[in-house]
């Protein structure tokens, strides 16, 4: 019958054991796009997650990117529709939704799945703790620290 060692006695190299993430204390903020104007916005988001290796400035420059584009159109559309209404005078002459507020919604509803993957909502943040320490869990687990 073979016992399975006390974790004392183990000699194994250990190199397929996961890493946790550690703080990046060098963290350097990726350069904003051209497309973006909003630079304080761009260094927020990026600094609730990079420091941390919650966001990969490479894997998730884009989906950042993306973030700040959509927020910035939809500031774009409300100050115009605050100025010219929510509604506008049709083809023929009737009362209709201004078109700003059509493209409102659009960019709304995809900032909302954008917002989920980078844990920008309540929701979120909670998913990616329950996942953060169930995965703790596991890796505690099987290292035997339990």
């Amino acid at each position: 019958m073979v016992r399975a060692k006390h974790p004392e006695e183990r000699t194994g190299h250990g190199s397929g054991a996961p890493k946790l993430p550690v703080r990046n204390e060098a963290w350097k903020t990726p350069e904003m796009p051209a497309s973006l104007s909003d630079s304080q916005r761009w260094r927020k988001i990026w600094s609730l997650g990079g420091p941390s290796g919650a966001y990969n400035p490479v894997a998730d420059f884009g989906l950042v990117s993306r973030y700040c584009s959509y927020s910035e159109r939809r500031e774009n559309l409300l100050v115009r529709l605050d100025s010219e209404g929510w509604t506008a005078e049709g083809a023929s002459g009737q009362l209709t939704v201004h078109p700003c507020a059509k493209l409102l919604a659009d960019v709304e509803a995809k900032l909302v799945g954008v917002e989920d993957r980078l844990g920008l909502s309540p929701q979120a943040r909670n998913t990616i703790s329950i996942g953060a320490a169930q995965a703790k869990s596991v890796i505690e687990s099987w290292l035997g620290d339990e």
